[in-house]
């Protein structure tokens, strides 16, 4: 046998229909127990408030907004935006933005900004706007040789003496180029572009040879980077 429980109220007011304007200060509407309701953040401006992660392909937990990941285990926070990982068991925090990792086991604190990792394994990152290439720091601050990393904002010949050029492309497409016909490479060199500024295109291309089979690599996106090796006769990406 079915019951049927109807509940019964007593002693309710009167319903008075009325406007109230919903400004997030904890109004009567909304907090009948007393409660204050707080304030409305009018500073937020990030979709991904409020998302969590979750466990997706090859066990990388992340919220998928903005993130690339080829490999397994890594963990990107849902608050960090614009992050690319090839590796392993990598873990980047909350409000990063900007990571390209190439490695594994790399933690990226929280807040840090403009970091890029090249062939870099088992580093804790925890400052802004650095480039680490076989575990080593390539940014200004951390070489004594100023010309290891030069500033660019016009087309030119790559140098041999450079090691990371930081190219400015406001002015127009910015063309670096590797000219085999008149200057001699050391095999095994590694430099390294990022496009720092510019709506336009960096482009590394090779004079007399190829970079990964073709005659020119290109970057559109700013803080993209790209490392190349030269092989003895070729170049190869990193």
């Amino acid at each position: 046998m079915t019951k049927c429980v109807f509940l019964y109220l007593t002693n309710t007011p009167d319903f008075i229909p009325g406007l109230i304007e919903l400004d997030g200060d904890g109004d009567e509407l909304g907090n009948p127990l007393g409660t204050d309701g707080g304030t409305v953040d009018f500073t937020e401006d990030k979709a991904t408030k409020g998302t969590r992660t979750s466990q997706n392909i090859d066990y990388n937990n992340t919220s998928k907004r903005g993130v690339e990941i080829q490999g397994q285990y890594n963990y990107v926070s849902p608050d960090s935006f614009y992050v690319e990982i090839q590796g392993d068991r990598n873990r980047v925090w909350s409000e990063a933005e900007n990571i390209k990792i190439q490695g594994d086991n790399n933690t990226i604190d929280a807040g840090v900004k403009n970091v890029t990792l090249i062939n870099t394994s088992g580093l804790t990152i925890n400052e802004s706007n650095v480039t680490y290439i076989d575990g080593v720091k390539v940014n200004p601050d951390a070489i004594s040789d100023p010309t290891d990393v030069k500033a660019v904002s016009a087309s030119q010949n790559v140098e041999v003496d450079v090691k990371t050029y930081e190219v400015d492309s406001t002015a127009g497409d910015v063309f670096m180029t590797f000219d085999l016909t008149i200057t001699t490479y050391t095999e095994g060199q590694v430099w390294n572009f990022k496009k720092m500024v510019g709506a336009n295109k960096l482009i590394v291309r090779i004079n007399g040879g190829t970079i990964d089979g073709a005659a020119t690599q290109t970057i559109k996106k700013q803080y993209t980077n790209l490392a190349v090796q030269f092989d003895g006769t070729n170049f190869i990406i990193l």
